[in-house]
Order: C-alpha cells, then sequence, then structure tokens
C-alpha cells in the first residue's frame, strides 16, 4: 500500500514540474532578463584588471583573473554602469547603457584609468 501511494507521490510532483511557459537559458536569470557581460582594463596597458567591482542596473560582479566579468539578472532598457579597482579611478557612475531584451549582452570594454595620487585626469570619453 505504502508503496502505490509513494509512486502516486512521485507522479504527481514530477507532473507538477512543468508548465509556466518561458523558462529556458539554464536557470541562472529570471525570465525578461539579460546577462551582461564584458571586460575592465587598464586605460594605460590594455590588460585586463582582476578583482575589479562592476555593477550595472543595480546587479554587481567582480571580475575574474583575465579581467572579465558576468552578471546576470540585468532588466533591459537604461541601466547604470559602474566600475571600480584599487588603484584606479572610478568609472563614472552617472554613465548609462542601453541593454537590449536577448540572452547575453556584450557591454564595451570598461577602461580605467590608473590612480597617481596626484591631480587626476578625467577617464577618457566613452
Amino acid at each position: 500500500m505504502y508503496r502505490y501511494l509513494a509512486l502516486i507521490c512521485l507522479v504527481i510532483g514530477i507532473a507538477g514540474c512543468g508548465g509556466g511557459g518561458g523558462g529556458g537559458g539554464g536557470g541562472d536569470a529570471p525570465e525578461g532578463t539579460v546577462t551582461a557581460e564584458g571586460y575592465v582594463k587598464n586605460f594605460a596597458t590594455g590588460r585586463g584588471i582582476s578583482g575589479a567591482g562592476v555593477r550595472v542596473g543595480g546587479r554587481s560582479s567582480t571580475t575574474n583573473n583575465d579581467g572579465f566579468y558576468r552578471i546576470t539578472g540585468v532588466a533591459s532598457g537604461i541601466r547604470s554602469l559602474w566600475a571600480g579597482a584599487n588603484g584606479y579611478q572610478a568609472y563614472p557612475s552617472d554613465d548609462t547603457i542601453n541593454i537590449p531584451d536577448q540572452d547575453v549582452y556584450r557591454i564595451h570594454d570598461i577602461l580605467l584609468v590608473p590612480s597617481s595620487g596626484g591631480d587626476n585626469p578625467p577617464p577618457p570619453p566613452f
């Protein structure tokens, strides 16, 4: 008797997993959002910056050893863009970027200017 009851519960549980539509993409990001990715690089050398913080539309991540970051769950539309790392001037916090409604969006390279300890020039225009 218990064996049949367990089998019925298993079948009902599996049947309840379907439905809802949409989904797709491996479940990393909620439906209606984008995965934003790109590189943070040293303006002077062009090399990736390890450990830089990146924030896109209120979602954030840290770069890997190559300066690459990936941020899931970013809503499409006009979003704020910021990046910073120790020893570098922060990328402007008032910059915005238009994130299109697609699975993955590659953001332009974010170039950070090394800090010199004195008067720092403004970051390059983007």
